[in-house]
């Protein structure tokens, strides 16, 4: 992840999941701050939470198996998420967690 804060449009941002590149957008491009990192509350979502979900999606599972991990999404929320979830690598989801509490991110902005 980059450090710095070049001028725009050179900008990228990563998390979990999802890159951001200003460079494919035209005009003011907003960034929503992390919500933990050194000195900030601890990521909301429990690790337990990611690792048992995706452990459960490679054995194989159905969406209502996933209501345990996801009860208050949707059907069909919980029949995407157990239909794609085992194509995601743990070790990568684990490196990105991680990070979300020892990386200092947008703090090095101006």
């Amino acid at each position: 992840m980059n450090r710095t804060c070049p001028s725009p449009p050179g900008f990228s941002w990563e998390r979990i999941g999802a890159r951001i590149d200003p460079a494919a957008f035209s005009g003011l491009v907003l960034l929503d701050p992390p919500v933990s990192g050194p000195g900030r509350r601890a990521y909301p979502s429990a690790w337990n939470w990611y690792e048992g979900s995706l452990l459960m999606a490679q054995r194989g599972c159905s969406g209502e198996d996933m209501k345990a991990f996801c009860p208050a999404w949707t059907d069909e929320q919980n029949s995407l998420r157990a239909e794609w979830l085992h194509t995601c690598q743990l070790d990568a989801i684990r490196t990105a967690y991680d990070g979300f509490h020892t990386k200092i991110s947008i703090s090095t902005c101006p």
